[in-house]
């Protein structure tokens, strides 16, 4: 085991013995600065550990390794490949022996800690690929029914790579997920989450190696899949399952290379506007315009500095001259007014960049022109808070432009009039 890991499990061991306090009776945990239940727990963590995936932080569950370790349970440690379903490993955990001396006690826990965060991180994908439905049901199946709260942490991108569900192309996961799970439950493939009354994800979205970042949209797209999948499976607690926190990549001193490598998969992109020395002509040409590259005055279709905006699209112009086939255009908002409203002004904003291409020597046939407004979840962003408000970080994503192929999978809704 790694230095660093062994640091963590170090860390959480400890944590545990501060919790007790000295085990007369005179200390609560509930009342230490780690807030910790004081009852037994069964804690089921699913892993993705693979060289596509960061290592699992182990501090975002030090309550729940302390609890466990505390009060006793049942650990359960499910890997995300191909074989989860024989890739797990189940651990009673017994609480501290109360005919020992405090000391004692105290002593057991950190050992029961340490070995729970051992047998977590010890824990290495046997196969390529990830099959994260079968991982759930496998969560589902080993479940222990005796009563006790069931919690489930997740460490998980949810991409999913092979068996049913296999995903390939996130781009186009808000028209496929209705097809995904509709696939599921006509093989009965939708597992039973009924048992579990906390769960905690994290790292939806996070990947690392070879795969490329999905961008927030990608992400907010795979939190809706997996949100709907559960409440299908019986979970109650699904609205709020997903923790936003990140950790970092992979330690260096963490063996990656011991570990299969997942296929990579497709993922909406915010291309460099500058076609760069590639003088090859392409028919698949993809570009992302934000309201830094193309201003628009308020409210309106009228751009805030063309002459900023004419700057801005003149490489993408260049690179237009060399293909061939249609363009579309697809105008996006900020979650603003009347729904559609911001539809017809997205499209009046695209409508003005078609203006610019045209009065360059783009061919004015080639350039369809779409609204989004700030329904699209393929092209938009969340950009409001819990309560509603517009989060301007967000929100000035959305303010843009989308230019891309007609042959493009995120227009096709467009091009059928089925938007």
């Amino acid at each position: 085991m790694k230095k660093s890991i062994i640091k963590k499990i170090a860390v959480v061991a400890m944590m545990s013995a501060v919790a007790l306090g000295s085990l007369t009776g005179c200390n609560d945990p509930q009342k230490s600065n780690t807030s910790v239940a004081d009852t037994p727990i069964n804690l089921t963590v699913v892993l993705d550990v693979t060289k596509n995936s960061p290592a699992p932080d182990l501090t975002f569950i030090e309550n729940d390794i302390i609890q466990l370790a505390t009060y006793g349970g049942h650990l359960t440690v499910i890997v995300d490949d191909g074989s989860s379903k024989d890739n797990f490993q189940q651990t009673d955990i017994a609480p501290p022996d109360k005919g020992k001396t405090p000391s004692a006690q105290k002593k057991e826990i950190q050992s029961h800690a340490a070995q729970i965060g051992t047998e977590i991180m010890a824990m290495k994908a046997r196969t390529p690929e990830k099959n994260t439905i079968s991982s759930l049901y496998t969560a589902s199946n080993n479940t222990v029914q005796n009563g006790q709260k069931n919690v489930l942490v997740i460490y998980d991108s949810g991409i999913q790579t092979t068996g049913v569900g296999r995903m390939t192309d996130l781009r186009v996961i808000n028209d496929n997920s209705e097809k995904l799970i509709n696939n599921l439950k006509e093989n009965r493939n939708i597992p039973n989450m009924s048992a579990f009354s906390e769960i905690r994800w994290y790292g939806i979205g996070q990947v690392a190696g070879e795969q490329e970042e999905p961008l927030p949209k990608d992400v907010e797209e795979l939190k809706a899949y997996y949100t709907t999948l559960f409440k299908e499976g019986g979970c109650t607690v699904a609205d709020n399952m997903f923790d936003s926190r990140t950790y970092s990549p992979t330690p260096a001193d963490y063996d990656r290379n011991s570990l299969p490598e997942v296929s990579t998969v497709l993922v909406s992109q915010i291309p460099d506007p500058t076609p760069g020395t590639d003088d090859e002509p392409t028919d698949d040409p993809f570009f992302y315009l934000p309201e830094d590259m193309i201003a628009f005055q308020p409210n309106m279709a009228v751009l805030a500095d063309k002459a900023k905006a004419e700057e801005a699209v003149k490489p993408i112009i260049e690179k237009l001259k060399r293909t061939i086939g249609n363009i579309v255009l697809i105008g996006t908002t900020a979650t603003y007014g009347n729904a559609d409203s911001a539809v017809e002004l997205s499209r009046q904003r695209a409508n003005s960049i078609k203006e610019l291409l045209v009065s360059a020597g783009v061919e004015k046939d080639r350039v369809l022109v779409f609204g989004a407004g700030y329904n699209d979840k393929a092209l938009c962003v969340t950009d409001t808070d819990e309560n509603g408000n517009l989060v301007e970080a967000s929100a000035k994503k959305n303010r843009a432009v989308w230019l891309m192929s007609a042959e493009n999978k995120l227009c096709q809704k467009y091009l059928e009039g089925k938007n």
